[in-house]
Parts: structure tokens; C-alpha cells; sequence
């Protein structure tokens, strides 16, 4: 699939997610992802240091802070405008993929770096960047 190819390429994924820990981990563990991410961040994660959700740019902050991250090769994928906005403020480019809750003119209307229809599409981007 198309995270073990990235992994595979030594790229690092990591998660940001506006689900709580509990939620989060049920649904990686139903997806069968659990191990696919090196680190991840909830809004739990967020909130507990009293930062915001999406689209504050506190969950990426959170990441690099605590991971000791270089972001200068980091991309955000996300579906929603609230990624996008998330992105954008801590200066991040931002690919939108259109699976979500969000349609096509409401991501457009946030601005993303890249828009794709599908997984394939993102996966064919994601290979080039």
C-alpha cells in the first residue's frame, strides 16, 4: 500500500489527529496502521498542554517540539480545511485530498499547496515531491 511504499523510501509519517487518544489508537489498530507512524499527536496530546485544535498550528508544533523534528522536508496531507489552515499556519506546504468531509470548492477556497481526487492520485504526487 501506499504508506508502506513511503515508509519503504525512508520517508517518516507521522500523525496529527483531531480524535481523541482512545479513538485514534482503536481506529489504527482496525486499520491495521498501528506501527505505521512514528509518532502522532491528538487533540488530547494538544489540549493537555494547553494548546488548540486545528487549524492552530499547536499539533505540528507538539510534534517538532517533542520530537526534535526538521521540518524543512515536511509536507501536510490532510482532508479537510481545518488541515489546510493547520498547515498553512506553521508554514507548511499542504497537499488536499478530496475523501473527505470537506468538498472540492471548500478545500479550494482554503488555498492548499496541491489538491488530489484519490489515494492514487496522492500517491503519485507524494512520489515526486
Amino acid at each position: 500500500d501506499m504508506l508502506s511504499e513511503l515508509t519503504d523510501q525512508g520517508r517518516q509519517l507521522y500523525l496529527a489527529t483531531s480524535r481523541d487518544r482512545h479513538t485514534m489508537r482503536l481506529t489504527l489498530d482496525k486499520l491495521g496502521l498501528t506501527n505505521t507512524f512514528l509518532k502522532h499527536v491528538t487533540v488530547t496530546c494538544v489540549k493537555e498542554i494547553g494548546g488548540l485544535n486545528k487549524p492552530s498550528a499547536d499539533m505540528i508544533h507538539f510534534l517538532v517540539n517533542n520530537h526534535q523534528l526538521c521540518t524543512d522536508n515536511a509536507i501536510v496531507v490532510g482532508d479537510t480545511t481545518h488541515d489546510i489552515g493547520m498547515a498553512k499556519a506553521a508554514g507548511l506546504p499542504v497537499i488536499a485530498i478530496m475523501h473527505g468531509s470537506h468538498d472540492r470548492e471548500r478545500l479550494q477556497a482554503a488555498d492548499p499547496d496541491h489538491m488530489v481526487e484519490n489515494i492514487r492520485e496522492l500517491k503519485q504526487l507524494l512520489l515526486k515531491l
